[in-house]
C-alpha cells in the first residue's frame, strides 16, 4: 500500500456491525488485534519494533492470547509469548474504559523478570497524556519501585520500573495499526488492519469530555422538554388533521430519549396504515449534529424503503433489513408553533412520498 494512502475512517463493516452486536467493543477490538498478530509473522514482529530500541530490547513474540485470567482472578486482555512459551508482553486495550483500581499496579506483577517485559497500554490518542497520568499516579501509590522515563515521543510513553526488568508503556491505537499496516504485504490483511482501523476510529470520537459548570445549567434540561413538545405537537397535528393515527399506541422512553409510536394514515394498497415513530435520538443527533428529531421506519414496510431513501435524498447509506432513519430539521429562531408547523409539514411530505411510492409499486 503506498505510504501517503490516508488511514480510513470510521465507516467501515467492523465498526457498523460490532458496537451493535456486543457492548464489549474493547474486547472485541483486542480478539480482531489478537487474530492479526497471529495470523502474521511479520505483523508480530513489527508489534516488537515499535516498542524496540533506546537500549529496551524485547524478545521476539512468536504466539499471543486474549483475555488470559490469573489466579488472583484478574484478567489480562492480550498476553504475548516467546518461542519458549515465556510471557514477554501484557497488552492492556482501552477506548474510554476508566482504569480500574489496580490495574496498572496489578499487571505489573504479572510480568516476568528473567528478561525484559513490557506492559503495554494501548488507547486513542486523545486520551494518551490523561490516561499515562493515571498509569504513573496509580503505579507511584503502589509499593513498586519507582518508574524511571525511559522514552516520550510522538509513538510511545514508556518508563522503567525501578532498576527491574519490567517496563511501562502506553501508545495509541492509530500507531500500533499503522505499524502492522506497514508491515503487512497480502492485500487480504491489509484489508483486515483497515476494518479494525475504522472501529477504533469509530470509538474515538465517543469520548466523555470533562464537565464544565455551563454543561449542567437547567437550560439543558428545559430544551429536551422542549424537544419532547414539539414531538407530541406533531403528532397532535398529524392527528388532528387525520393524516397520523395513535390508536392502540403510546408515548414511550426509547433508549437514547423519547418517542411516539404512530400510523401514517392512507392508501397503502391492503395494507392501510403504515406503523413507524417519531422520536428524539440523542446518538443520531450526536453523530450527525443535523437533529434530534427523526423519523424511523421499519421493515416490514408497505412500501419500498430503498425507493423511500432514494427519494428522499438522504445522506446516509440504507441497508436492507435496517431500520430507516429520516431527520426532521427544527426551524432556528421560530416560536414553538411554527417549528411544529414545519417539523409537521415534514412529516406528512414524508408520508406523502410512501403513498405516491406505493401507489406506483400498484
Amino acid at each position: 500500500m503506498p505510504d501517503d494512502q490516508a488511514m480510513p475512517t470510521g465507516d467501515t463493516l467492523l465498526a457498523h456491525l460490532v458496537p451493535k452486536l456486543t457492548p464489549q467493543v474493547e474486547d472485541a477490538a483486542t480478539d480482531a488485534l489478537a487474530y492479526i498478530l497471529n495470523k502474521s509473522k511479520p505483523c508480530l514482529s513489527a508489534l516488537v519494533d515499535l516498542v524496540t530500541g533506546n537500549e529496551f530490547l524485547l524478545d521476539p513474540v512468536d504466539s499471543v492470547r486474549t483475555q488470559v485470567v490469573r489466579e488472583d482472578k484478574s484478567r489480562l486482555d492480550l498476553v504475548g509469548y516467546d518461542s519458549d512459551g515465556s510471557e514477554r508482553l501484557i497488552i492492556e486495550s482501552k477506548f474510554w474504559a476508566a482504569l480500574l483500581d489496580g490495574q496498572a499496579s496489578g499487571y505489573v506483577r504479572h510480568l516476568d523478570c528473567d528478561k525484559p517485559s513490557l506492559l503495554l497500554f494501548v488507547a486513542p490518542e486523545v486520551r494518551r497524556a490523561a490516561l499515562w497520568n493515571e498509569i504513573c499516579a496509580q503505579m507511584d501509590a503502589s509499593n513498586h519501585p519507582s518508574l524511571v522515563p525511559f522514552r516520550d515521543d510522538e509513538r510511545l510513553l514508556m518508563s522503567r520500573v525501578g532498576e527491574t526488568g519490567k517496563y511501562l508503556a502506553l501508545t495509541s491505537w492509530i500507531c500500533v495499526l499503522e505499524q502492522l499496516k506497514g508491515a503487512a504485504s497480502e492485500l487480504a490483511l491489509v484489508s483486515e488492519i483497515e476494518q479494525l482501523v475504522g472501529l477504533v476510529t469509530s470509538q474515538g470520537d465517543r469520548r466523555f469530555k470533562p464537565l464544565h459548570a455551563e454543561d449542567l445549567d437547567a437550560s439543558i434540561p428545559r430544551r429536551i422538554l422542549d424537544f419532547n413538545r414539539i414531538v407530541d405537537n406533531v403528532v397532535r397535528q398529524g392527528v388532528d388533521q387525520k393524516w397520523l393515527s395513535t390508536k392502540g399506541l403510546a408515548a414511550a422512553a426509547v433508549a437514547d430519549g423519547y418517542g411516539r409510536f404512530i400510523k401514517f394514515l392512507g392508501d397503502f394498497g391492503e395494507r392501510q396504515t403504515f406503523e413507524l415513530s417519531i422520536r428524539i435520538s440523542y446518538s443520531k443527533w450526536a453523530r450527525s449534529g443535523e437533529t434530534p428529531i427523526w423519523l424511523r421506519l421499519g421493515n416490514p414496510a408497505p412500501v419500498d424503503l430503498a425507493s423511500l431513501n432514494q427519494q428522499l435524498g438522504l445522506s446516509e447509506e440504507w441497508r436492507p433489513g435496517e431500520w430507516l432513519w429520516v431527520p426532521i430539521l427544527l426551524k432556528a429562531a421560530a416560536f414553538l408553533e411554527d417549528v411544529v408547523e414545519d417539523a409537521a409539514r415534514q412529516v406528512r411530505a414524508v408520508r406523502d412520498r410512501a403513498i405516491e411510492i406505493g401507489a406506483n409499486r400498484a
